[in-house]
């Protein structure tokens, strides 16, 4: 990695809009840029946000998300992926949602790994199902987190070399050569997301 150009980072966290939020952007090779959100820290706002996704349609970080999008699209005329793990998966998808049209059209990919969905509102957009033919979804086979809430997308299941939870790790999906280990859900994933979802 050592020819990329990394820029732009930003962290924010604000306890009284109860938003933790992280950015960066990436310069590959023949004018693409990859856009990464981090996904939630271990304060107590960044949990608290994720908690709030489970019931307002949006949270403070995928407005921020959005901006950031816009802004940084704005000063060039790269291809770009979008992507991030947990929660910086649903942001990435919700900035390529409600960017800007001029910028989605520029939109090659967008990489959600392991993130919550959305609300009914937002996957029943007419923006979402947009860039929907563009998302690309991983989740291991025992998945919990990026089960939550409503997906549309298609959805890629790979395996784990850990248990439980423990499988958001993404540094725990297996690989062979550059290409993932495809496996199916888990019989506890089903049941996890059906009490959730019930």
């Amino acid at each position: 990695f050592k020819s990329l150009i990394v820029s732009d980072y930003v962290e924010v966290l604000d306890e009284a809009a109860e938003k933790q939020f992280s950015a960066v952007s990436i310069e590959l090779p023949n004018n693409m840029l990859y856009i990464s959100f981090r996904g939630t820290d271990s304060s107590l706002v960044g949990w608290k946000e994720d908690l709030n996704m489970g019931f307002l349609r949006n949270v403070p970080s995928q407005i921020e998300a959005v901006k950031y999008l816009n802004k940084i699209a704005a000063k060039n005329n790269y291809k770009l992926v979008i992507g991030g793990h947990s929660k910086g998966g649903n942001l990435a998808i919700y900035a390529a949602t409600f960017c800007n049209p001029k910028i989605q059209d520029r939109i090659i990919s967008v990489y959600n790994n392991d993130g919550p969905g959305f609300c009914d509102k937002v996957v029943n957009s007419k923006q979402y199902e947009a860039i929907l033919s563009r998302v690309h979804t991983y989740i291991p086979q025992t998945s919990i987190i990026g089960r939550l809430l409503n997906h549309k997308e298609e959805t890629n299941i790979l395996k784990s070399t850990q248990t439980g939870i423990m499988q958001h790790d993404l540094y725990s999906w297996q690989l062979v050569g550059k290409k993932f280990i495809r496996d199916e859900l888990t019989n506890s994933s089903e049941f996890i997301d059906q009490t959730i979802t019930n």
